[in-house]
């Protein structure tokens, strides 16, 4: 309705009144995607500052911990990314026990370099 009110040069209200007698059914998935790209503004302006917030927080904790703990020697490296492995990497399997290859399945950046570094 608004673009035939805007084509027509007249009122919203006015080209309501001229069809409201009409069966009008709008484009379904047209209705259905503004509706989204209304809720994702929404949210977004709704949660943008606690984003940011959250971000600088655990930015901050990142930065105190890794301060904290330093650089790691040889012999902690191989405690943590022994650990690593364990809990995140890929094991030899019952019915594939000749798959001997090195898998890291987390994709945390750090997490990933910590472990190559293991490796």
């Amino acid at each position: 309705m608004p673009d035939i009110a805007a084509r027509l040069g007249v009122a919203k209200s006015t080209a309501y009144r001229w069809v409201q007698g009409v069966p009008w059914e709008p484009d379904a998935e047209a209705a259905r995607e503004r509706r989204r790209a209304h809720s994702r503004a929404m949210t977004d302006a709704q949660w943008a500052a606690h984003r940011q917030a959250r971000d600088a927080a655990r930015a901050e904790t990142v930065r105190a911990t890794s301060a904290w703990v330093g650089r790691l020697r040889r012999r902690e490296l191989i405690l943590v990314g022994a650990a690593l492995y364990w809990a995140e990497g890929t094991k030899a399997k019952p019915w594939r026990p000749h798959d001997c290859r090195v898998k890291f399945v987390n994709s945390d950046p750090t997490l990933v370099e910590v472990f190559l570094r293991f490796v």
